[in-house]
């Protein structure tokens, strides 16, 4: 059973990135409408990039500053007993939790950067998709939607 865990969740997480793809692609390929329209989705689009630049400024600098608080706690108080005899010590685990924390908030900060763009762009084409029919325009939104979830 263990060894079907070990590749049933990447495989699981591989295919989960190949449709949020299919659905970002799917969306992009979409009409941006009229002049108007792709004026006032690149003012948006703008607003969007000025604020992922600022809060995520801010986040790397606070998950750096929480990595090395987290590898300090771990490496004063962990150590491990290896089920072969030997133990890891503190600092080894330290090292790797602090490492594994930033790797997380970076894949974090990448997902959510992708999503707000995508939404971002998808707006417009959601607008503009609303000009010819509902369904459309509900397509299209709700895969723009889905590409973050």
């Amino acid at each position: 059973m263990e060894d079907f865990a070990l590749w049933f969740v990447p495989a699981v997480a591989v295919v989960a990135l190949l449709f949020s793809a299919y659905l970002a692609v799917d969306v992009l390929k979409s009409d941006t409408g009229d002049e108007r329209m792709r004026e006032v989705g690149g003012y948006i689009y703008e607003g969007a990039m000025a604020f992922i630049r600022r809060q995520y400024r801010t986040i790397a600098l606070l998950a750096i500053v929480v990595a090395v608080v987290v590898a300090g706690i771990v490496g004063i108080f962990g150590s491990e007993d290896t089920p072969e005899g030997g133990s890891i010590e503190g600092f080894d685990i330290a090292w790797r939790t602090g490492v594994a924390f930033v790797i997380g908030a970076a894949m974090s900060a990448i997902a959510g950067i992708i999503g707000l763009i995508t939404a971002v762009k998808s707006n417009v084409r959601t607008a503009s998709a609303a000009t010819r029919s509902l369904g459309e325009a509900l397509r299209i939104g709700l895969r723009g939607g889905a590409v973050t979830g």
